[in-house]
C-alpha cells in the first residue's frame, strides 16, 4: 500500500518548519527537500529514507514562490507534476501545492486551480493573502478594513506583533503550538461560507472567492511606470484539507463531520 504524500511549498522556512512539526505529531515520517528546486530545470523527487511502517510526506519547495511564474512552466510543456518530477507511477498517494494568494493575478489563481484540481496529481491550496492568516482566526487586527492589507509583509508583520504582544512568541509558534484549534476555526468558517459537507469542494470555492472579494489596483507612478498592488478583502485557509485526506477523513462524500470531530479532539491537546 503506497504511504508517501508529496507537499509543495512556497515558503523557505515557514511553511517546512510548521508542517513538519504537525506531522511528525502524528507519528509521520517527514522529510524536508534540502534545496529549492528551479521549476525550469528538470529533477527528481523521492524519500531518502521512507518507512515502510509509517506515512512518509516529502515536503519540496521551488526557487519560484510566486503561482505565475509556476504556471509559466506547466503551461508552455502541458506536462504533469508526475512526468515533471520523473516520478515512478503511484509512487505518492497524493500531490498539494500549498501557496498564498500574494501578489498573484486573478488569472494564475484560475489557471493554476484548473491545472491541479485533483489530489492524485497536484491539488492547490490556497491562503489568503498568507498561512500567517491561521494566527488571525478570530480577525483581532482592529483596523481591518475593505482596504486593509495593500503588502502582504505588512500584514504578517502585524500577525507576529500581536502574537509576541499577547502570546509571548511569534506568529509561527503561536500556529504551531495551537493548529489544531486555528485549523477548526477555518474548517468552521468555510464550511458555513459554502454550505459544503464535503471538505474536498473547499480549494475551488475560496478561489472563486479570493477572486470575488480581492482587488487588484493599477496605476502609474510619478515617473509613468506602471504599478500594481493587491488590496486583501479576504482572509482564509483551506491547509486543514491535506491533514484530512491524509488522515483518510475524506473517502465519503459528506465528510465534515468526521473532519470537525478530528480537529475537534486533536485540539484539546493545542498547548
Amino acid at each position: 500500500m503506497i504511504n508517501n504524500y508529496l507537499l509543495i511549498v512556497e515558503g523557505e522556512k515557514t511553511e517546512p518548519e510548521l508542517f513538519s512539526r504537525i506531522l511528525e505529531s502524528y507519528g509521520f515520517h517527514v522529510e524536508i527537500a534540502k534545496e529549492k528546486h528551479d521549476v525550469n530545470l528538470p529533477f527528481e523527487v523521492s524519500l531518502k529514507n521512507a518507512s515502510k511502517d509509517k506515512i512518509n510526506v516529502l515536503i519540496a519547495q521551488f526557487k519560484q514562490n510566486r503561482i505565475h511564474d509556476f504556471m509559466i512552466k506547466f503551461n508552455k510543456s502541458e506536462e504533469d507534476l508526475g512526468r515533471y518530477f520523473n516520478m515512478e507511477p503511484n509512487y505518492f498517494k497524493a500531490i498539494f501545492l500549498i501557496f498564498d494568494v500574494d501578489h498573484n493575478e486573478r488569472k494564475d489563481l484560475e489557471e493554476c486551480m484548473n491545472k491541479f484540481n485533483d489530489e492524485s496529481s497536484g491539488l492547490l491550496l490556497i491562503s489568503s493573502p498568507c498561512i500567517e492568516v491561521l494566527a488571525d482566526d478570530k480577525f483581532f487586527l482592529e483596523d481591518r478594513r475593505e482596504t486593509y492589507s495593500h503588502i502582504k509583509k505588512d500584514y504578517v508583520s502585524k500577525i507576529n506583533d500581536y502574537c509576541i504582544k499577547n502570546n509571548k512568541c511569534n506568529a509561527l509558534e503561536f500556529i504551531a503550538s495551537n493548529f489544531h484549534s486555528l485549523a477548526l476555526s477555518f474548517l468552521k468558517k468555510n464550511r458555513d461560507d459554502f454550505d459544503e459537507n464535503n471538505i474536498m469542494e473547499h480549494p475551488y470555492k475560496v478561489v472563486e472567492k479570493i477572486n470575488e472579494l480581492n482587488i487588484r489596483k493599477n496605476w502609474k507612478d510619478e515617473n509613468d511606470e506602471r504599478r500594481s498592488e493587491l488590496i486583501y478583502r479576504y482572509f482564509t485557509t483551506v491547509i486543514y484539507v491535506f491533514i484530512a485526506y491524509i488522515h483518510g477523513l475524506t473517502s465519503k462524500i459528506d465528510n465534515y463531520s468526521l473532519v470537525y470531530d478530528f480537529f475537534n479532539e486533536r485540539s484539546h491537546e493545542d498547548k
